[in-house]
C-alpha cells in the first residue's frame, strides 16, 4: 500500500508543477508589453531643414489583429506624426510606410511577418482625410509626397488595418512598421 500512496504522490506532484508551468507559459503568451518612446529626426542639408516628430506614438504595430472593413479600419487609433520644413527653401518629400526590423527582432515575430498585400491604409493630412487604399508595392509604400513651402508643416494621421479580404492565413500573423521620409532639393533623384 506504501508503494500505491508514493505512487500516488509523486504523480500528483507531477501534474501539479505541470499546471503551473503551463499557467505561466499562457501568463507570458497573453500579456505582452509594448514600449512607448519619443522620436524626433532632424535632417540637415545645406539650407535644408527637415524636422519629423513622431510624438510619443506607440509606434504602427498590427499584432493578433484580425480582418475588418474599411468602416472599421477607419476607426483604429491612429499613428501621428508631423513633418516641418525648418529650413530656407522648398522641399520636395516622399514619405514610405516600411518594416521595423528592430521591432521585428525585438518581438521575436520574423516568422510570423504580416504580408504588406494585406493591409489597408488611409492617410489624414492636415485635417483632410484621404480614401482607404491598399499598402502595397505597386505605390513602393508611399502613403504621401509633395513640396512643402519654407516653413510650411504637415500633421498626419495614420490608419492600418488588414483587409477584410484576407483570409485565415493573416492568423497568428504581426506587422511592425515605421516611417521613413525622403527629402531633396531638386527633381534629379527623385
Amino acid at each position: 500500500m506504501e508503494k500505491t500512496n508514493k505512487k500516488r504522490v509523486l504523480i500528483t506532484t507531477l501534474m501539479i508543477l505541470f499546471a503551473i508551468v503551463a499557467l505561466v507559459g499562457a501568463t507570458y503568451a497573453a500579456f505582452t508589453y509594448l514600449g512607448i518612446g519619443e522620436k524626433k529626426n532632424v535632417i540637415e542639408t545645406g539650407d535644408l531643414r527637415l524636422k519629423l516628430d513622431e510624438g510619443t506614438s506607440a509606434g504602427i504595430s498590427l499584432d493578433n489583429a484580425v480582418p475588418v472593413t474599411d468602416e472599421v479600419g477607419l476607426t483604429n487609433t491612429p499613428y501621428k506624426f508631423t513633418l516641418e520644413n525648418t529650413g530656407s527653401l522648398p522641399m520636395k518629400y516622399r514619405i514610405r510606410v516600411v518594416e521595423d526590423t528592430a521591432a521585428i527582432t525585438a518581438d521575436g515575430c520574423s516568422s510570423k511577418k504580416l504580408d504588406f498585400a494585406k493591409l489597408r491604409f488611409q492617410i489624414k493630412k492636415n485635417s483632410t482625410a484621404g480614401s482607404s487604399l491598399p499598402l502595397n508595392n505597386d505605390s513602393n509604400y508611399v502613403i504621401d509626397e509633395g513640396t512643402l513651402a519654407v516653413n510650411g508643416k504637415n500633421t498626419y494621421e495614420l490608419r492600418l488595418w488588414i483587409a477584410s479580404t484576407a483570409g485565415n492565413e493573416v492568423s497568428g500573423k504581426h506587422f511592425h512598421g515605421k516611417i521613413t521620409v525622403e527629402a531633396i532639393q531638386n527633381d534629379q533623384n527623385f
